[in-house]
C-alpha cells in the first residue's frame, strides 16, 4: 500500500487479532468492536510506511518515526495484505525523530 496526496500510513502498533469469530455478528457490532481497539494503541510515535507524493516536510521518510498529535483521530485501513495501517494527514505530525 502507498500513501498518496498528503495522507501519511502509519504502521498498526496493536498485535492483529486472527482469531475467526464463531459468532457472526452484525456490521454495527464489528464496528462498535473496531472502534473500542482505538484505546489499545499506547502511544503517538509511530513508524512511517509509506508518504504520500504533496506532503510537504521532506524529513517524513518511510521508516522513519513521527510523533503524533493524540488529540486528532486517524482513519484505520485494513490493506489487501491484511496488515492495518493507521492514515494520517502531514498536519498531525508534531515531530519527526
Amino acid at each position: 500500500m502507498k500513501a498518496t496526496g498528503t495522507w501519511i500510513a502509519l504502521l498498526d502498533p496493536r498485535t492483529p487479532k486472527k482469531d475467526k469469530p464463531v459468532i457472526h455478528l452484525s456490521k454495527e457490532a464489528k464496528a462498535a468492536m473496531e472502534e473500542d481497539q482505538v484505546d489499545e494503541i499506547k502511544t503517538n510515535i509511530l513508524e512511517v510506511h509509506s508518504v504520500g507524493e504533496r506532503v510537504l516536510d521532506k524529513s517524513i521518510v518511510k521508516e522513519s518515526m513521527v510523533i503524533v498529535d493524540p488529540r486528532i483521530p486517524f482513519a484505520v485501513v485494513h490493506d489487501t495484505d491484511e496488515k492495518t495501517y493507521l492514515m494520517i494527514q502531514e498536519n498531525q505530525v508534531m515531530m519527526v525523530e
